[in-house]
């Protein structure tokens, strides 16, 4: 059974028009480049390394890093007023407006003052000061799944009873939290501990953050504001360079397309309400596949007339999460809530299979669900295990994740038989990927690691990223063999050469972005969306 809704698509910005707009208001018709160069410094005139400068111009901006003298330079940039900005870590930013003629090369300095505010460091700053302590563990599992701790530390100075009121109030734009009264009280109790309006500031000295890379100074960084006003949850790209990224928010509730080489968007709206599009996957013929948590179904687009069809699931209470496509052009996704189950959709006959996922047969000490518990009980009958990251392997196997119970497990579809593998201190687990060689390669979201499964051994191997409370969330497998993540709670990209294995972070420029699932383009640009603020993004490696 299907349901089906023929839309024009809304066409937010077209692509000859707005690139002749942008032309006229910016060059009077030049089309040629220009640029902007400068030095960022402390107050005492001492170069800054790795500040960040960022020029935004009506909804697009592009970000550079300074080298080890301080200096920067942005190039092919059009012509008109750009504003410019520099930021630094533990630094008050500055800005300024340069307007540049075609073909010019203008100069915008910084010198940019001490300041040390709590309110502009990021989450994995927050925990290198919080004790490492089952209480902060249940902290990071009840509120990072959907948010960073910024909201929290705005609000700081609440009692228990504030924050319980507040948690029961939130979710009027995408989840609603439904909390045991138990478990209320306990975060609640927490939440009071360490934000409450007797507890200590991290000073500077307090914070541990490791130094930008060399390597990460050679990258570029473009942003681009959605039209409408949104929160996009997750992206990919397909084979003719368009972006596609779902606006989960109930509000926006649409999918949507950005064309990179005309820097353009379009908008599908959704016809179920909240439907919630969380992730999506592009098939073999063009047509972009994406599950809709909120409505618990599967819907999937048609690039070349914006139709949506929707597809209602099997379970409809599920919170259909991560697609995956196998070799015969299967849509694989997993069901979380109380479910449980792995999906099948068969796009010729538009039928489903289920697989009902086994309780697992240990619970590790430190799972996110004992965490969250205020009894710390952890019995079978009353486990959920959520499955969340998917991929298929060369074979057609299903490698996903189980969120709850920090599980790696494997699907045979043929036999419906499962293997559990157990990663040692792994908390939460998000995103899972297979590279060329089948190696599996997953998100240990609250243990703070990458890593990978051999799937002919079973051998597990984790690795420490530089940052040390780096929240993996969203995986991807480049082209070039990297393993791209999104760090989540510390607003970065992060990847990983697994021949090397060396990590490299890439800052984003925009505060707090909240980064989930990533996608590439032909380029070897990796794309990401951001959450919080209502944006999509590129990063050029260089």
């Amino acid at each position: 059974m299907k349901t089906k809704t023929t839309v024009l698509a809304i066409v937010i910005l077209i692509a000859a028009g707005w690139l002749a707009v942008r032309l006229r208001d910016h060059s009077g018709g030049s089309a040629m480049g220009a640029s902007i160069r400068g030095t960022v410094t402390d107050e005492g005139g001492k170069p800054l390394r790795g500040a960040i400068v960022k020029v935004t111009a009506d909804d697009k901006s592009i970000s550079r890093f300074t080298d080890q003298t301080g200096q920067y330079k942005i190039t092919g940039l059009e012509p008109g007023n750009w504003v410019v900005s520099a930021s630094a870590w533990a630094f008050a930013p500055g800005t300024e407006i340069q307007s540049i003629e075609a073909g010019q090369s203008a100069e915008a300095s910084f010198r940019l003052k001490d300041s040390w505010d709590v309110h502009r460091i990021s989450t994995t700053d927050w925990l290198t000061f919080l004790p490492e302590d089952r209480d902060v563990l249940a902290l990071e599992a009840a509120c990072l799944g959907c948010h960073s701790l910024n909201p929290i530390i705005d609000r700081r100075g609440l009692t228990a009873a504030q924050w319980s009121g507040l948690i029961l109030g939130m979710g009027s734009s995408f989840i609603i939290p439904r909390l045991p009264a138990p478990r209320l009280a306990y975060i609640s109790s927490i939440l009071e501990k360490h934000f409450g309006s007797d507890s200590p500031l991290p000073a500077r000295e307090q914070i541990q953050r490791p130094p930008i890379s060399d390597a990460a100074l050679q990258a570029t960084y473009r942003e681009y504001v959605i039209p409408t006003k949104s929160k996009p949850h997750s992206l990919t790209v397909d084979s003719k360079g368009n972006v596609w990224f779902g606006e989960y928010d109930y509000f926006s509730n649409k999918i949507g397309r950005f064309d990179i080489q005309t820097e353009t968007f379009q908008e599908y709206p959704i016809s179920t309400p909240k439907a919630a599009p969380h992730t999506l996957a592009v098939a073999e013929d063009g047509r972009v596949w994406v599950t809709m948590s909120g409505a618990g179904s599967l819907g999937v687009v048609d690039p070349q007339t914006g139709e949506i069809t929707e597809y209602p699931g099997p379970t409809p209470s599920s919170g259909s999460h991560i697609p995956a496509i196998d070799s015969a052009g299967n849509i694989w996704f997993t069901e979380g809530g109380t479910a449980n189950k792995v999906a099948k959709f068969d796009p010729r006959t538009e039928e489903f299979e289920e697989f009902l996922v086994p309780v697992p047969k240990t619970i590790p000490e430190d799972t996110s669900l004992s965490a969250q518990t205020a009894t710390g009980e952890r019995t079978p009958d009353r486990i959920e295990t959520f499955p969340y990251g998917i991929s298929v392997d060369s074979q057609d196997k299903v490698w996903f994740s189980l969120y709850s119970t920090g599980k790696i497990l494997k699907l045979d579809p043929p036999t419906g038989k499962f293997t559990e593998y157990e990663v040692p201190g792994m908390a939460a687990v998000r995103g899972v990927g297979v590279d060329s060689e089948d190696n599996v390669w997953f998100a240990n979201f609250l243990g703070h690691k990458l890593g990978k499964l051999d799937p002919k051994t079973g051998e597990i191997t984790q690795y420490s990223f530089p940052t040390r409370h780096a929240t993996p969330y969203g995986l991807l497998v480049a082209r070039s063999g990297h393993i791209w993540v999104s760090d989540f709670s510390g607003n970065q990209l992060t990847r990983f050469n697994p021949e090397t294995e060396e990590f490299t972070e890439y800052p984003i420029p925009t505060f707090d972005a909240i980064s989930r699932f990533l996608g590439e383009d032909a380029q070897g640009r990796i794309w990401f969306p951001q959450f919080w603020t209502g944006k999509i993004g590129s990063l050029d490696p260089g």
